[in-house]
């Protein structure tokens, strides 16, 4: 009866070895070939727990560029992905809309990843220097954090992309990670936000001061916070209003930043911007003010309970920002003119109740194709200067197949 047992034991261990195999080479999409090794381009399979295969076809798995699948949808039911020894590259956005992925592993012997409580990071210029390079989007609660590279992150703005379940970052200054109250700065006296706990509400007030490693008590100057960073947008939806402690200045930087009515906003050089609208803000209509001179690409993203954003009639500039997941947008009043030439608009995504657009005088660049998920949208308004190709037209008619296009 002993060895009866032993031996069903040993076959449940052996089993529980290959619980989560590698998957198998028909699941992904890659290029490449066995000489200089392939990347993955894309992957189909239904496990929840994904072990990339080290060989494709006989060929090293060298990179990764994305893991949606063949539609291009992201995978939403990952929860778990270990990364091979052998991969050398990961593209910032490959882990893009796994909204329930917990933890990235790496095989050990990776020169280039690792892995610590599930964060994975990148070794930075071939140093000894690990830095944060992505926290999974499904990580709840409390994460702690190494060490931050600005520059790593300028390359990299999903590193933080939709931890919208992250209730506080921790870290330690002496390891190159500054958290003031949960959430995660870069400098010493000018400080630049740089990851914001997706899972916060309320009013944020950004920090006069900090206890720095020392003891000592620190004034700041706030620099700035992530600019042009969708990844602060999709991780402040649940803010109700920003807060500074008052207007700051500082007598080595020109650039300050202030709130009016909840809303942030940074003067530089003459210059007046738009850093950032609090996602939960309670007004369903604003208005951005005459005077705003630049507007930070994804400062309307994710907002709620806006219904109407209006533009000053003329506006200083040469870019429309990206608006993006906004439910209840039902009416966007774009600017008539703007000052600069060839005018760029970057994009609509995801507005289900906007029904109409009409595109200033002087857009060189409508990027039509770029208006997606927009069901009800009707009309869309372009001057007669502006020449549309054929295949933009039939995006158009794919994208949003309920709108005609009317020239004014």
């Amino acid at each position: 009866m002993k060895k009866i047992i032993n031996i069903f034991m040993t076959v449940v261990m052996l089993f529980g070895m290959f619980v989560i195999p590698a998957s198998a080479a028909s699941d992904y999409s890659y290029w490449g070939d066995k000489t200089s090794g392939v990347s993955i381009s894309g992957y189909n399979g239904s496990s929840a727990k994904l072990v990339i295969s080290a060989k494709i076809d006989g060929a090293k798995v060298v990179g990764i560029e994305s893991l949606k699948s063949s539609d291009g949808k992201a995978n939403t039911k990952l929860t778990s992905i270990t990364i091979p020894a052998s991969v050398e590259k990961i593209t910032s956005t490959a882990f893009d809309g796994m909204s329930a992925l917990k933890e990235i592993k790496v095989e050990k012997g990776n020169k280039k990843f690792k892995s610590v409580d599930g964060v994975l990071y990148k070794c930075y210029d071939d140093s000894d220097i690990w830095c944060v390079y992505r926290v999974p989007e499904g990580m709840s609660g409390k994460v702690k954090l190494g060490k931050i590279e600005l520059n790593l992150l300028y390359t990299n703005k999903s590193t933080f992309l939709s931890c919208t379940k992250v209730t506080e970052y921790s870290g330690s200054a002496k390891d190159g990670c500054l958290v003031i109250d949960g959430v995660v700065y870069s400098g010493v006296n000018s400080l630049r936000l740089v990851a914001f706990p997706g899972a916060r509400s309320g009013v944020f007030r950004f920090p006069e001061s900090y206890v720095n490693a020392n003891g000592d008590t620190v004034t700041v100057h706030i620099d700035a916070v992530a600019v042009d960073d969708e990844s602060f947008s999709s991780n402040t939806r649940n803010i109700t209003a920003f807060e500074m402690p008052k207007e700051k200045k500082s007598d080595d930087y020109t650039t300050y930043h202030t709130t009016v009515d909840g809303v942030l906003f940074s003067s530089f050089n003459g210059d007046y911007r738009l850093v950032a609208y609090p996602g939960a803000k309670a007004d369903s209509s604003y208005t951005i003010p005459s005077k705003v001179t630049y507007i930070y690409n994804s400062v309307f993203n994710k907002c709620a309970k806006l219904t109407k954003l209006t533009f000053p009639k003329t506006m200083a500039g040469d870019v429309i920002p990206m608006i993006k997941d906004c439910p209840k947008l039902k009416t966007i009043s774009l600017p008539t003119t703007m000052k600069e030439k060839n005018v760029l608009a970057q994009g609509f995504y995801n507005l289900p109740k906007l029904t109409s657009l009409t595109f200033p005088k002087n857009i060189y660049d409508a990027r039509l194709s770029e208006i997606q998920d927009c069901p009800k949208l009707k009309t869309i308004k372009i001057p007669k200067s502006l020449t549309i190709n054929q295949w933009v037209l039939d995006q158009v008619k794919t994208n949003i197949p309920m709108a005609s296009i009317v020239k004014f």
